[in-house]
């Protein structure tokens, strides 16, 4: 796991802010410190690259609540939410983002549990942090990230010398001033208070017990903790951001895909193009040696051993020098897929081959011209004609005499 970077901020920007690096492999506090308010969230900035950010919220404004609901939760129950709690807040329920926890049941009874926060206020602290470049992934409320306390008792941290919060639930905080906590206290049912710090005044009316062993930096405490909600969804969900550079190269990218993906198609069609002809050219072939031996049956795959026991039965007929010639010229062909074979006829008189063929280009007759005199043959290149992409001409191969 990375190590992360929290930032505790304050009820109005003007308020201290507590920032903590933490390195969760090695349970080990990295740095930590202060700003006096939202305007020196900048020199967050460094500290929040590459790390884990998580931006925590003050109790005082978030409101947390069970709602009872007409059945199991569903999506349409989600879109009915706003009117179920509409009364149970004293502002108007279009000023707040309504954060969804865990839906349960209690016998027959179903219910979940939300956080509500004014849309405004969270959004000017998120604006701040990204004019900071600060992306928090995940937005908690601080009294929710204290262990959870029995039934009857409250889990206690101290965040001044007058102001602590306090757990006294699974989905139960608040932030409490030292002048009215014990009223607070009592009308919540808390008898006892579990302390995960010093706390300067212990309200009357309560048992206090001090985990001096768990006494750390508040953050320290928050940052190993696991929070039953995190207030970045709907409206406020957290949307990864890209990097630099993918920004930048983009459009090269992109560009690049549909190159490679027309030249696969163009290559794509250059071989069933090639793959046709290499086929014609094979039905030319066998055509012409059911011709010169009639009666006898091709088999493709074996021609070449055909016709050379042809040719050791037929010594040095006309038949013979034409499938001499033939078969070269067939191996030539094949090195060469930019020449298309059109017309063969061979002139028994003269020994001679005329091959009308189509090309990609001028060089490519020169090519096929070159492979068979290396042959021995002797080759006359007729006219060749520009015929739109292609080249269109004759070659006359003779045989050595």
């Amino acid at each position: 796991m990375r190590e992360s970077l929290l930032i505790h901020v304050g009820e109005r920007p003007e308020q201290p802010i507590h920032w903590l690096v933490f390195n969760a492999v090695e349970d080990e506090v990295i740095a930590s410190g202060q700003l006096q308010g939202a305007d020196a969230l900048a020199e967050l900035s460094e500290k929040a690259q590459h790390r884990d950010c998580t931006l925590i919220l003050p109790s005082a404004q978030v409101q947390l609540q069970s709602v009872k609901l007409p059945a199991k939760w569903s999506r349409k129950l989600a879109q009915a939410l706003p009117f179920m709690v509409e009364e149970q807040v004293a502002v108007d329920i279009d000023t707040l983002f309504i954060a969804q926890g865990d839906a349960y049941s209690l016998g027959e009874e179903h219910f979940i549990n939300v956080a509500m926060v004014n849309k405004q206020w969270l959004a000017h602290w998120l604006d701040m942090c990204a004019e900071a470049d600060i992306t928090p992934a995940k937005v908690y409320v601080d009294a929710l990230l204290l262990p959870e306390p029995a039934e009857g008792r409250a889990s206690v941290l101290a965040l001044t010398d007058d102001c602590f919060i306090v757990r006294h639930g699974a989905w139960l905080g608040a932030q409490l001033e030292a002048t009215w906590a014990s009223e607070f206290l009592t009308a919540a049912q808390i008898t006892a208070l579990d302390l995960y710090s010093p706390l300067a005044e212990i309200p009357t009316a309560v048992e206090a017990h001090s985990h001096e062993d768990k006494f750390e930096l508040p953050l320290a405490m928050f940052a190993k903790a696991t929070s039953p909600v995190n207030l970045r969804q709907g409206a406020f969900a957290y949307k990864k951001k890209s990097s630099g550079w993918i920004k930048v190269w983009r459009p090269a990218i992109a560009a690049s895909v549909v190159t490679l993906l027309f030249m696969l198609g163009v290559k794509g069609a250059q071989w069933y193009h090639y793959s046709q002809a290499a086929n014609a050219t094979k039905e030319q072939v066998v055509s012409t040696y059911e011709k010169a031996f009639p009666g006898t049956k091709v088999r493709p795959h074996l021609l070449r051993n055909q016709i050379n026991k042809a040719l050791g039965d037929s010594g040095s007929s006309d038949s013979a020098r034409f499938l001499v010639m033939l078969q070269d010229f067939a191996d030539i062909v094949q090195q060469s897929e930019q020449f298309v074979t059109q017309t063969l006829r061979f002139d028994q008189r003269r020994n001679e081959l005329r091959v009308g063929a189509r090309a990609k280009d001028f060089q490519s007759f020169a090519q096929v011209k070159a492979r068979l005199e290396q042959r021995g043959f002797e080759v006359e290149q007729g006219s060749l004609n520009n015929d739109g992409e292609s080249v269109v001409g004759e070659l006359r191969i003779k045989g050595a005499q």
